[in-house]
């Protein structure tokens, strides 16, 4: 598929939100086969390569569907997009989405695709560390990305689910993979509550670490971290294009799985800003494949289907983000989430994607 990329730096008067880049992936120009997505990051890490790079380089018809990406700056920023029409489709954070329904509830915002399926960010200690439980990290201080971060408040109910007082924990940031591994290593914070993609960096940066988990928190009882959103009225208009595009990403998905390696040489073609400098490719593709294969630890099939999340993952990570305070008394596990077009999405042949991935680059 041809690529055309297209700069942009524009502030959306009265919006407040800042386009950092518009990048035009296929060439149909019917509106009527249009789309435009909106990510929550500028830079694009490999660890999006299987809902963002391959889907839109190997899956995505050009004459069926026309893409157009957004890169913007933070998961409530491509929400509020995404109501005010300057986007299509968004992919956020579910917690961003949850927490807006909670404030407007009558918002015209469905959730069709699940891309992260796992909780991704339990609080991580060195493996020798003297802490062992989540009711421990009362009271102590915890490093996170920054301090606008989901983790603060999924930190905050995790020990509030063991016991302890979440409001007694406190935080400081420490940065990305290789700054936040620098700051556990050192000791400057004995406790890291970081998302899968960082700690892989983190991990990458040589600083192996420990989990501190949740029998509560299992894979069958939360879900749905990230889910593919868009309006109402435009899912229920533009079906057959939700179908093409949930299509793209679970054989997206399955290709990334079986071929990590490959599916980061094709974000790198695609985002080629996101490739590590200064560094040889071997050490470039060796710290990308340890954030991405850190996330895709979290993403997988549920009863068959790429995409899907049951209602019990669902409620279980909405009564999560309640014990964290992100969210009041919003019961939008009833209408936020619509996965209609999945099984149709679904209906492809998952071994001739998976030797597709296996035999991509050779000659």
């Amino acid at each position: 598929m041809k690529i055309s990329t297209n700069p942009l730096c524009a502030l959306l008067v009265g919006t407040a939100l800042l386009l950092t880049s518009a990048d035009a992936f296929s060439q149909a120009t019917s509106p009527e086969k249009s789309l435009t997505i909106g990510y929550p990051t500028a830079t694009m890490p490999a660890s999006t390569a299987y809902y963002s790079s391959v889907p839109l380089k190997l899956f995505v018809d050009p004459d069926k569907l026309n893409v157009r990406v957004v890169r913007m700056q933070g998961a409530s920023v491509v929400v509020q997009a995404l109501e005010t029409g300057k986007i299509d489709v968004a992919m956020p954070a579910t917690a961003a989405t949850l927490a807006y329904l909670d404030k407007v509830p009558n918002a015209d915002i469905v959730g069709f695709y699940t891309f992260i399926n796992g909780f991704q960010s339990f609080p991580a200690v060195k493996p020798e560390s003297r802490i062992k439980t989540l009711r421990e990290l009362e009271g102590m201080t915890i490093g996170v990305q920054g301090l606008e971060n989901s983790q603060v408040p999924l930190t905050r109910a995790l020990v509030g689910m063991t016991g302890g007082d979440g409001s007694k924990v406190n935080f400081v940031a420490v940065g990305d993979g290789p700054e936040a591994a620098y700051a556990l290593k050192s000791g400057r914070v004995e406790v890291l509550a970081l998302f899968d993609g960082l700690y892989g960096q983190v991990e990458a940066a040589g600083v192996p670490i420990r989990f501190l988990t949740s029998p509560e928190v299992s894979r069958e009882r939360v879900g749905l971290t990230g889910a593919v959103i868009t309006k109402k009225t435009l899912f229920a208009q533009k079906r057959e294009l939700f179908v093409h595009l949930s299509s793209a990403f679970a054989k997206a998905t399955l290709f990334t799985l079986e071929n990590p390696e490959a599916a980061i040489r094709i974000h790198w073609e695609m985002f080629p800003e996101t490739r590590q400098r200064g560094v040889s490719e071997e050490e470039a593709l060796r710290t990308a494949a340890a954030s991405l294969k850190a996330r895709l630890l979290n993403v997988y099939d549920v009863d068959g289907q790429f995409g899907l999340s049951t209602e019990q993952q669902i409620k279980g990570y909405i009564d999560l983000l309640r014990r964290g305070g992100v969210v009041k008394g919003s019961s939008e596990e009833v209408t936020f989430w619509d996965p209609s077009v999945l099984k149709e999405a679904n209906s492809f042949d998952r071994e001739q994607i998976r030797q597709m991935a296996r035999n991509w680059g050779k000659k």
